[in-house]
């Protein structure tokens, strides 16, 4: 289990007229990761410095991007390590205000920014889970889909002559799951398992 960030955010910060942009996004990989560092890039070409550390299960990368080595990319990092997200990516970029701030000035620039994005970022918990799929007639429908949104996440729902639910429960909750199905349908309702997946819940 690992939180990230839902969708991307966005967060301005300025200081002795230099202007640091900060963009997060949650990514499924490191590739994916400088994928979105390298479309950031392309959009503010006039810019001084594009600074960015992306952190993922399968590994992480920063630079500092021209600015003097440390001072960038590291304390990026170190903001998304602060605030516990996975799988995610963060460009900082800097336009340049005609005014120097020193080493340390721009630690604390890079990492404010970087913090602030990460604050308006919508965060989620991803959760290794089972993905099933039920079949089911009308008459058990509610109860069967409020058991699978109690304990799991419904992701679709196909409605015919019966109802067809594909949902994901958390590995930890499937059994218990299972266990109500059964006896809130007296057996009529039992699920099919197709494998595990990384699965987004809200907080």
């Amino acid at each position: 289990m690992f939180r990230t960030v839902e969708g991307s955010a966005e967060a301005t910060y300025e200081i002795k007229k230099s202007v640091f942009i900060a963009r997060i996004k949650g990514v499924n990989g490191v590739d994916e990761g400088v994928a979105f560092v390298k479309d950031v890039k392309s959009r503010h070409t006039d810019a001084r410095h594009n600074c960015y550390a992306v952190l993922c299960c399968d590994g992480q990368k920063f630079s500092d991007d021209g600015e003097p080595s440390g001072t960038a990319g590291q304390p990026i990092l170190q903001a998304i390590k602060n605030s516990g997200l996975c799988d995610v990516a963060l460009v900082v970029t800097r336009y340049f205000g005609g005014i120097k701030l020193g080493a340390n000035g721009l630690v604390t620039s890079y990492q404010r920014a970087a913090s602030e994005a990460i604050e308006k970022a919508t965060t989620v918990v991803v959760k290794a889970s089972d993905v099933g799929e039920i079949s089911c007639d009308y008459t058990d429908y509610r109860k069967t889909n409020e058991l699978l949104e109690r304990f799991g996440k419904v992701l679709s729902t196909d409605y015919g002559d019966g109802i067809t639910i594909r949902y994901a429960v958390p590995v930890e909750e499937r059994g218990k799951l299972d266990e109500l199905l059964a006896e809130s349908t007296a057996g009529r309702v039992k699920a099919t398992y197709s494998g595990v997946e990384n699965i987004k819940y809200n907080e």
